[in-house]
């Protein structure tokens, strides 16, 4: 059973973790050939995007909102997996 929780909450952080970056990366790439001045994704310290337009260049960050998204994905995977493995144990 240790083993089946390991294995989901490793592919379901790695999944939506990816995904999440993926995402990041693809908007900092469209505001700045779109022109876009400053904008984010974010809650105080959990940031997930923040893109800022300055005089000197711009700035991208992707945040620990990120990992903190990604880690709750693979918890609840993680539950998911243990569920469904107890579900079809007890048919055999």
């Amino acid at each position: 059973m240790l083993r089946i929780a390991a294995v989901s909450f490793i592919f379901g952080f790695l999944a939506v973790g990816l995904l999440l970056l993926c995402f990041a990366f693809g908007l900092a790439v469209i505001a700045d050939a779109r022109g876009w001045g400053s904008t984010g994704i974010w809650s105080g310290v959990l940031t997930i995007f923040d893109f800022e337009r300055t005089e000197e260049g711009t700035e991208t960050v992707i945040g620990a909102g990120t990992m903190v998204i990604a880690l709750l994905a693979g918890a609840l995977n993680a539950v998911a997996g243990i569920v469904l493995w107890s579900r079809t144990s007890r048919r055999r």
